[in-house]
């Protein structure tokens, strides 16, 4: 939130999520609070890349498969599991959890190139649905013994 306060020409950040409504305002960014997953879903679609910018040692990242699932890429915390999901240049980029000049600069680099983002989006569907389509998960189990 403060980068958006500080940083002058960032796009309009949405935040999603349980507690968003809780935090203080700032200009550019509108809190949209919890959200059921078909307007999630739809948040994806229309968003030019998710940034997931976790403090916390992630488990998995649910967060990051969803935005896959759309088309969407990610910029991500190298906070645990997030940079297992994210094949870098691909279908995002990691920064430096904490960092706020490597979170500006590479938030700045995806959006400078429309064309790219685009690229990491179709990259991003394919990684989801090479890997965690119910279609891909099917495959995975019926493989087991």
């Amino acid at each position: 939130m403060q980068i958006w306060r500080e940083v002058p020409d960032l796009p309009e950040l949405w935040v999603a999520g349980a507690g968003a409504e809780q935090l203080a305002p700032a200009p550019g960014v509108r809190m949209l609070g919890r959200q059921d997953q078909s307007a999630l879903s739809r948040l994806y679609q229309q968003a030019s890349l998710v940034v997931v910018p976790s403090m916390v040692a992630e488990t998995f990242g649910n967060v990051v498969i969803e935005a896959y699932a759309q088309s969407t890429p990610v910029l991500v915390a190298n906070s645990g599991a997030l940079t297992e999901l994210v094949l870098p240049a691909q279908t995002g980029l990691v920064f430096e959890t904490g960092d706020r000049a490597d979170f500006v600069a590479k938030l700045q680099q995806m959006l400078a190139d429309p064309e790219t983002l685009s690229q990491m989006g179709q990259q991003a569907l394919q990684h989801y649905q090479q890997l965690y389509s119910d279609t891909a998960q099917w495959r995975f189990y019926q493989l087991l013994p």
